[in-house]
C-alpha cells in the first residue's frame, strides 16, 4: 500500500470517522437486526395494549394532541377528548420528527432556523414541508413530545416507559455487547451469550442507568414543590420564600445539569455497561465525565454518526422498497393484475397500502390482503430496526473513542466473563483480535503485516488485554 493511500486512511481513523463508518456494516448484521426487530415489536405491542385499555376507559386523546400542546401548551393542558391512543399519537409525532431529521441531514441542515425553545405551530403531515427545521430542532421537538406524555399522562407514561426501558435494556444491551466484543476483539459474539449478558446486567445496569437521572430530577422537583408550599402561608410565607428562593434556583440548576448530562451522555449508558461490565451508577459517572471532558469531540462523533446513520437509513429503505416493488411488479404481471386488487403498488413513502377493492369487498379478498400485509410488515420495520441497531453500535464505538481520548484506555480492554467466552467465528473457535484500525493508523500502516496478537488474561481485573508481539501496546493517534 502506498503512503499516499495510507495517510488519508490514518487521518480518517484518527478523527474517529472510520470507526463510525464501520458500524454501518455491524448494524446490518442479522443477529442485531433480529434483536432490534424483537424490541420494536414488543414495544409496539405494549403501547397498543395500553392504548386499548385507556380508550376503553374513555381516556383517549385527540390525534393532534401533541401538536396542540406545542402550539398552545397553556390552553390545551388537560385536554383528553378524542378517541386516539396516547402511544399512537405520541409515536406518530416522533416518527414525523425522525423523518424530518433525516431529511434535514440530506439537505445539510444540522441546526435549523426555527425557534424551538418557544411555542411552535406545526401541523400533521409536515414531513416534507418542515424538513428545514434542522436535526437539532427536531431532536428538541422529540423531547418536547416526551414531555407532553409525561406531563399530561403521567400514569400512562410511567407504565409505558417502565416496560419499554426493560425491553430495550434487554435487547439493546445485547446489541451493545455484541458491538463491544467485535470492536474490541474482532470477534462475533453469539446470540445466546449476548442475551445472557444482557439478562445478568439488566436490572442493576441497563434498566437503572436511564432511570436514575429521571428519579433524581423527580426527587429534586418534589423538594421544590414542597418548598413552594411556604408561599401559601400569608405574609410570612412570602418573606421566607423570598429569602430562601436561592435554594430553589440551586435545585433548578441540579435538574438542568442532570438533564443536559442525560441528553448528551445518555447514549453512552448502555455501551458503558456493555464494555466495562459495571452498574448503572458507574455508567452515569463515566458517560457524564467523558462528555463534559471532551464536549467538542463528543459533538463531532455524534455529528458523524447522525450523518452516516441518516444516509444508511435512506439506503436501506430504498433497497427494501426496490425489493417490494420488484415483487409486486412480477407477481402482479403473473396474476393478471389480481395482486393490484389486493395490494397497491408500493412507494418509498408508503410500502404497503391495502387496495380499495379489498377493503370494500371484504371476505376472502380482504383476508388475503391482510395476510399479504402481515408478510410485508417485517420488511417495512427493517429500516427502523437498522436505525436502532446503528444507534446502539455507533454509540458503542463513540464510547470507545471518548474513553481513549479522556483516559487513554486502549480499545482491547474489555470486561470479559468466562461464560461469555463462547464466541463464534468461521472456524467456531475463539480467535485473537487484530489491532483496531484507529490503532493501526498510528503506526503509519507500513507494508509489514503484524502477526495476530495473543490475549493475556488478567483474572484479578476481570479483563482481557491484548498484547502486541513485542509486548508494547500501540498508541492510537490523538488530537489533543
Amino acid at each position: 500500500m502506498s503512503s499516499e493511500t495510507q495517510q488519508p486512511r490514518a487521518w480518517i481513523d484518527g478523527l474517529g470517522v472510520g470507526s463510525v463508518l464501520r458500524t454501518f456494516k455491524m448494524a446490518v448484521h442479522p443477529y442485531r437486526l433480529v434483536l432490534a426487530l424483537a424490541a420494536i415489536f414488543l414495544t409496539y405491542s405494549w403501547g397498543t395494549m395500553l392504548d386499548w385499555t385507556w380508550t376503553a376507559m374513555d381516556r383517549g386523546v385527540r390525534p393532534d394532541a401533541v401538536q396542540r400542546y406545542l402550539a398552545w401548551s397553556s390552553r390545551s393542558a388537560g385536554d383528553v377528548s378524542g378517541k386516539a391512543g396516547v402511544f399512537a399519537t405520541w409515536r406518530g409525532f416522533e416518527v414525523e420528527c425522525i423523518h424530518n431529521a433525516i431529511l434535514s441531514v440530506r439537505f445539510g441542515r444540522l441546526i435549523g432556523t426555527t425557534d424551538v425553545g418557544g411555542p411552535t405551530v406545526i401541523t400533521a403531515g409536515m414531513v416534507s414541508s418542515d424538513s428545514a427545521r434542522g436535526v437539532f430542532a427536531n431532536v428538541v421537538l422529540m423531547g418536547r413530545g416526551m414531555v407532553w406524555m409525561i406531563s399530561h399522562h403521567f400514569v400512562y407514561a410511567a407504565l409505558f416507559w417502565g416496560v419499554a426501558i426493560l425491553i430495550w435494556g434487554f435487547f439493546g444491551g445485547a446489541i451493545c455487547r455484541t458491538a463491544a466484543v467485535q470492536l474490541a476483539r474482532g470477534e462475533t459474539l453469539g446470540l445466546t451469550p449476548a442475551l445472557l449478558y444482557a439478562r445478568d446486567k439488566l436490572f442493576g445496569g441497563f434498566f437503572m442507568a436511564p432511570v436514575i437521572p429521571l428519579v433524581i430530577c423527580l426527587i429534586v422537583g418534589l423538594f421544590l414543590a414542597a418548598g413552594g408550599l411556604f408561599l401559601r402561608i400569608p405574609y410570612l410565607g412570602d418573606l421566607v420564600g423570598g429569602l430562601a428562593f436561592f435554594l430553589a434556583l440551586f435545585g433548578g440548576l441540579i435538574i438542568a445539569m442532570v438533564l443536559v448530562g442525560g441528553v448528551a451522555g445518555g447514549s453512552l449508558f448502555w455501551p458503558t455497561i456493555a464494555v466495562e461490565g459495571s452498574d448503572g451508577f458507574d455508567a452515569i459517572s463515566r458517560s457524564f465525565s467523558y462528555v463534559f471532558a471532551r464536549p467538542v469531540r463528543a459533538l463531532w462523533y455524534a455529528t458523524a454518526a447522525i450523518t452516516v446513520g441518516s444516509f444508511g437509513w435512506m439506503l436501506v429503505r430504498f433497497v427494501l422498497w426496490l425489493a417490494l416493488a420488484s415483487t409486486h411488479l412480477f407477481v402482479d404481471f403473473g396474476s393478471g393484475t389480481k395482486l393490484s386488487h389486493l395490494w397497491d403498488a408500493p412507494t418509498v413513502e408508503s410500502m404497503y397500502r391495502m387496495a380499495g377493492e379489498a377493503v370494500a369487498g371484504g371476505g376472502v379478498r380482504f383476508a388475503a390482503a391482510a395476510v399479504i400485509g402481515l408478510w410485508v410488515l417485517p420488511v417495512i420495520a427493517l429500516p427502523w430496526a437498522f436505525l436502532a441497531s446503528f444507534y446502539l453500535c455507533a454509540s458503542t464505538a463513540i464510547y470507545f473513542l471518548l474513553r481513549f481520548d479522556v483516559d487513554g484506555t486502549e480499545w482491547s480492554e474489555l470486561f470479559y466473563e468466562e461464560e461469555v467466552g463462547d464466541t463464534e467465528s468461521a472456524s467456531s473457535t475463539v480467535s485473537a483480535a487484530a489491532p483496531h484500525p484507529r490503532t493501526a493508523a498510528a503506526s503509519g500502516g507500513g507494508g509489514a503485516k503484524l502477526s495476530p496478537p495473543a490475549p493475556i488474561e488478567n483474572p484479578e481485573a476481570g479483563t482481557f488485554k491484548t498484547a502486541m508481539p513485542d509486548d508494547k501496546p500501540s498508541e492510537p493517534p490523538t488530537m489533543r
